[in-house]
């Protein structure tokens, strides 16, 4: 397998980063809850008692088996894993934001029609959910940031052929080789006619000319 292909399958280990990053986030909110009830013992969410009151690290933790599926199904559906280039900061976040919120009411939904909610902290529910957003989407971030890192190299790069007039076809060439991160690598351009040609290269642009 060539260096391309190996990078290339940093994708496929989206996933299993999230659900490294859930696990991790959940076991820290549950020791940030703790920390939390000795300062301030009120529940935000009334329940069986005025305070909060304290968990089942165990039951917790067990949940866990069905937070992660949960969790990476719906980034899926919400199209969190396609690649850098096609996922702007902005829209990653609102994303990621949004597969978390309704990953919640699905998660509250199935604990409530296995029976699964005696002994279960709500507070401590939207708690994680809210931190799961903030580090899946540093993570994913920080991937991100790799797999261009890796592209500026050359690696896992995409070659493309331009087919169009020297007009339209050169403003567009000069951004993809000013953004050399995106993956992209242009390997020669086809003009309508020869009319654009210089020895072999467009005018213009350093670009081989291939018809």
């Amino acid at each position: 397998m060539d260096n391309r292909r190996n990078i290339a399958s940093l994708r496929i280990f989206g996933p299993i980063i999230d659900a490294i990053v859930v696990g991790l986030t959940f076991l820290s909110a549950i020791a940030g809850r703790e920390t939390f009830r000795t300062i301030w013992p009120y529940d935000i969410i009334p329940s069986s008692g005025e305070t909060l009151q304290p968990i089942s690290h165990q039951t917790h933790i067990e949940l866990l088996v069905i937070i992660i599926p949960v969790w990476c199904f719906f980034l899926w559906t919400q199209h969190t894993y396609e690649l850098p280039r096609a996922n702007r900061t902005d829209l990653l976040f609102i994303r990621i934001v949004r597969s978390t919120a309704i990953s919640t009411i699905a998660l509250l939904a199935l604990l409530f029609a296995l029976g699964l909610t005696v002994g279960i902290s709500r507070s401590l529910i939207l708690f994680f959910a809210t931190l799961s957003a903030l580090t899946v989407f540093m993570a994913r971030r920080a991937m991100i940031a790799v797999i261009r890192h890796l592209r500026k190299r050359g690696l896992d790069s995409h070659n493309i052929v331009v087919i169009g007039t020297l007009i339209g076809a050169a403003p567009f060439i000069r951004s993809i080789q000013e953004h050399e991160d995106w993956g992209l690598r242009v390997i020669g351009v086809v003009f309508p006619d020869n009319s654009d040609s210089k020895n072999g290269k467009a005018e213009g642009i350093n670009v081989p000319m291939l018809g």
